[in-house]
């Protein structure tokens, strides 16, 4: 690369489980939780989140705390989710996120093509 190109980053996408997200919203002031958020923001990492993520997240009982967890995403700079392919109209073209069986075909085609990844 010569000194007149940007450099390009291709961030890594993962998939954090609902306990991890909740785990850190429940310790967002710690330091800890606050360089994960710096490295989740500056775009090298994209977490996605799914449908399941946010049904999970909707489990708590009390509303208060259900609306702090969902808001929790607004401190994340790069969210990806998966796009709908399954669902039925009229939500085909919501902005829903799609589910991790959304993801499955398209994981397991790039997988077939692409094995050492």
């Amino acid at each position: 690369m010569n000194g007149s190109s940007p450099s390009t980053i291709q961030p890594k996408y993962v998939a954090l489980d609902t306990a991890t997200w909740i785990d850190l919203f429940k310790r967002r002031t710690n330091q800890e939780v606050k360089d994960i958020i710096n490295t989740l923001n500056s775009g090298r990492i994209v977490c996605y989140i799914s449908l399941e993520h946010v049904w999970e997240l909707l489990q708590h009982s009390v509303q208060k705390v259900r609306e702090e967890q969902l808001d929790f995403f607004r401190l994340i700079d790069h969210v990806g989710f998966p796009k709908p392919i399954s669902f039925p109209a009229p939500w085909r073209n919501s902005p829903l996120c799609g589910s991790y069986l959304d993801l499955q075909e398209s994981e397991i085609s790039i997988l077939l093509r692409e094995p050492t990844l």
